[in-house]
Formats: C-alpha cells, structure tokens, sequence
C-alpha cells in the first residue's frame, strides 16, 4: 500500500519454469521496499521437452496466471503461485494435444489445472536464487529444489529457472503410454 511519502514504479519480471518466462509489472514500493506482483503473460512463457520413442517433442503451456510478491531484498516474505491452465498444450499436433487432455494423461475433466507454489526462495550468490517449491499435477503434489537466476535492466526483471520433472511421479502417462522406452520418465 501506498501512502503521502511512498510512490509507485512500474517494473516488469520474467520467469521460466519447466523452462518457464513469467513476466511480472507493477512494482509497488513502500519506503524503499519493491515488490514484483503481476504477471504480463504476453511476455511470459511455460515450456516443456520430453522425449517419445527418443525424439525430442517440444511443448508449451500457453495459458496460466500468477500470484506473485517478490522483492528480491527480502526473500523471507517472497511468495509465488502459479497455476497452469492445462487445456492450453500445444505440442504442435491437435492428436498429440487432444490425447494429453485425456484421462492417461493429465486428465482434464478432473485435473483442469496444474499449479507451482513457492514454500522459499533462497539467495546463492548474485543474481542467482534457489526456490523450494510444491508443484501438484493431477492432484499430485512434490517438493523441487528450482534454481533460478534474477536480471533486472531497465525496469524489467527476469527470472529463469528449468528444472527436470518425472512423468510417472504425477501419473502421467497411464495404461498403453506407461511404458517408459515409448515416452521417457524426464521431462
């Protein structure tokens, strides 16, 4: 909140999952303090790699928002939550994204969303951050250990973080897609 003596800025932050690119505006200040808390999803991206049959298929999430509170000078009351709209894959085949809305995949009539919830994040050296996070997929929840990296320049801020995900942890890939020599466990 802003009072008599504080101002607002606008700034923007870019972060990558999975290998996401979240773009967050609206820096709001309070005394010195800044706080990075919406998203820009035009200048934001969810993408994804795995592997069929030893082929690497890419991928994106085009749809997902955020609840975000991030002032990179004080971490312990950083906070992020972002929630992907599932039926929002593109693989870049309308078979292939049709088959991972599916019950063996990600199971959209009952799962329509995934989400990644900062518990901390933690500074490692300049520029560089650890983020412990609770991501549930599928009604799924496991803890990961994401580096990211922090760059600001010119009013923006980006944040860059991929990390690896096993498919069979969330019960991904179910019934005749089980196997793990046709579609691989990392993604």
């Amino acid at each position: 909140p802003c009072n008599g003596t504080n101002t607002m800025k606008n700034k923007y932050l870019i972060v990558t999952w999975l290998t996401i690119s979240t773009v967050l505006s609206m820096l709001t200040t309070t005394g010195n303090a800044l706080e990075y808390n919406q998203l820009i999803p035009e200048k934001s991206q969810i993408t994804f790699v795995s592997k069929q049959m030893g082929v690497a298929v890419t991928g994106e999430f085009k749809k997902f928002s955020a609840d975000i509170a991030l002032d990179p000078q004080n971490l312990a009351h950083a906070q992020a939550k972002i929630y992907v709209d599932i039926a929002s894959i593109d693989t870049g085949n309308v078979p292939a994204n049709q088959e991972a809305l599916g019950a063996n995949w990600f199971d959209i009539t009952h799962f329509p969303t995934a989400k990644l919830q900062t518990i901390n994040i933690k500074a490692l050296a300049p520029s560089k951050y650890l983020a412990t996070t609770k991501i549930t997929i599928k009604g799924k929840t496991t803890d990961f250990a994401i580096p990211v990296t922090l760059t600001e320049n010119a009013g923006v801020a980006t944040i860059d973080g991929s990390f690896i995900l096993r498919r069979r942890d969330f019960s991904l890939g179910e019934g005749s897609w089980a196997d793990l020599e046709t579609v691989a466990n990392e993604v």
